[in-house]
């Protein structure tokens, strides 16, 4: 299972811990981000708003603010600065644990799309073929055009909207949607299909000659 760093002073701390570690977790406690248990960096931190600092946090690691109602202004604004997410406390366990699982899904896309980076650079510059390079640009203003009109929704539905409007753009193509918003292309596939059999239309890919065929999206 994962490890995951618990930086809190307070009971909703405790119950944190309890919880992740009673799902098979590896518990780490630390009392601030400069602690060697941070430094070692975990799969995921949890950690109270008032001790999260931008600057003093690994940057590939999501960070989940444990926030109660006073506190929720303060989260808000370290999810604008790059925290990952925000959990409400007092909850229950079973928030607790889809709030680490949504947090390490999140890690692993990072860590999948660092590996698709550095294969697309050695391609580029193995083939000499500044292509690529043009593509990610390209890519990068469909993900820009995708996010307009997002601010203030739920970052479930943000997430949700950003990623169905790129596919849209790519007419389905799982490869250059992945690269353009930054997560493994399992893990877009694994989310196109829960989308679709949650009833989800979403647009995909022409597969035709003369005919045209219906329109599908790949996610095998």
């Amino acid at each position: 299972m994962a490890r995951i760093v618990i930086v809190a002073g307070t009971d909703a701390g405790q119950d944190v811990a309890a919880a992740l570690s009673a799902a098979g977790h590896q518990i780490v406690r630390a009392e601030s981000l400069s602690s060697p248990a941070v430094a070692a960096q975990g799969d995921v931190i949890f950690i109270e708003p008032w001790l999260y600092a931008a600057d003093a946090t690994p940057s590939d690691v999501p960070v989940v603010l444990l926030t109660n109602v006073d506190a929720v202004p303060s989260a808000v604004e370290a999810v604008k600065n790059g925290a990952y997410d925000l959990l409400r406390v007092p909850c229950t366990r079973d928030e607790v644990r889809l709030a680490a699982q949504r947090a390490l899904r999140y890690q692993e896309s990072v860590t999948e799309n660092r590996q698709l980076r550095q294969q697309l650079g050695h391609t580029v510059s193995a083939t000499g073929n500044g292509a690529a390079a043009v593509e990610s640009d390209q890519n990068a203003d469909a993900l820009a055009t995708a996010a307009k009109e997002l601010a203030g929704k739920p970052l479930a539905d943000i997430e949700k909207q950003v990623i169905l409007r790129t596919l849209e753009q790519f007419k389905g193509h799982r490869l250059r949607t992945a690269a353009a918003l930054g997560i493994g292309v399992r893990t877009l596939g694994m989310k196109i299909k829960r989308w679709r059999e949650e009833g989800e239309p979403i647009a995909g890919r022409h597969h035709g000659h003369q005919q045209q065929q219906a329109v599908h999206v790949d996610v095998s």
